[in-house]
């Protein structure tokens, strides 16, 4: 049986990649930060028939110490951990650089950007001992330049995570650990939405743009976890939304089978 354990798993795109790979037949370890959501977790992977393949532990990536107690936790549970995925992310306020508090900055590079780069370092190091494994890093807004206020200081982040993995698969090519990008393009959970709903001008703003480019997890998981099951190589990029369907879609309006579901979320 093969394992993953995703940070961040307890809601969002975790949580849809988690539930994607337990019906691959994944045995699955994820971690939270809050024990609401940790327990929330519990509850709806026992729901859907996975609770006796799933473990949820709490784990603040942007303490290094948390990262290796959710690897010892992870290893007791699995054995043998296949696949690590780098999802734990927060989002900024929704403002200028310029109006953002001190440690409004630092919170969003302590856990996205700093998180990121101690869990790769930790787990690296642990899978070279087990003799080998997949480490994922989860790209975002930003990680192909592109800039929005309100995003910054998140974008900042996640285009350093795309350099910093980059460099590191540099460094450890020829490696027995494979380290590869995790790209999911604009998916519609909570992290995209609560904005939206806090201010209704961003909503008519941006609501345009989401209905073209944003996907519901259920479309976008199981394309990624199909890619992640059946990839063999180091630096490989999984993503799910290319240049090319950015194009198409824009080229045709945005007419997609999925459109109403997006707007009414929206």
């Amino acid at each position: 049986m093969k394992t993953v354990v995703i940070t961040g798993g307890t809601r969002g795109i975790g949580r849809g990649l988690a539930l994607e790979f337990l019906k691959k037949g994944y045995k699955v370890a994820i971690s939270g930060t809050r024990e609401s959501t940790i327990e929330d977790a519990k509850r709806y992977f026992n729901s859907a028939g996975f609770g006796d393949h799933i473990a949820v532990y709490p784990c603040n990536v942007s303490n290094p110490n948390d990262i290796v107690g959710l690897w010892k936790n992870a290893e007791a549970y699995l054995n043998h951990i296949d696949v690590w995925i780098n999802n734990a992310g927060i989002n900024q306020p929704d403002k200028p650089v310029a109006e953002l508090e001190a440690k409004d900055i630092n919170n969003v590079l302590a856990v996205d950007l700093n998180g990121t780069i101690n869990a790769t370092r930790i787990v690296f190091n642990a899978m070279c001992k087990q003799g080998g494994g997949f480490i994922y890093n989860m790209e975002g807004f930003g990680s192909d330049d592109r800039t929005r206020t309100g995003l910054s200081i998140y974008g900042t982040a996640k285009r350093a995570v795309t350099y910093f993995t980059k460099a590191f698969i540099a460094e450890t090519k020829g490696s027995p650990v494979k380290t590869c990008y995790l790209s999911p393009g604009m998916v519609l959970t909570d992290f995209l939405l609560k904005p939206l709903r806090d201010d209704p001008d961003q909503a008519e703003k941006l609501g345009r743009i989401y209905t073209i480019l944003a996907d519901l997890p259920e479309v976008v998981t199981p394309y990624l976890v199909e890619k992640i099951d059946t990839n063999t190589k180091h630096g490989a990029k999984v993503a799910w939304l290319t240049s090319g369907k950015v194009m198409l879609r824009f080229l045709t309006g945005g007419r997609r089978k999925n459109r109403p579901e997006i707007e009414k979320l929206i």
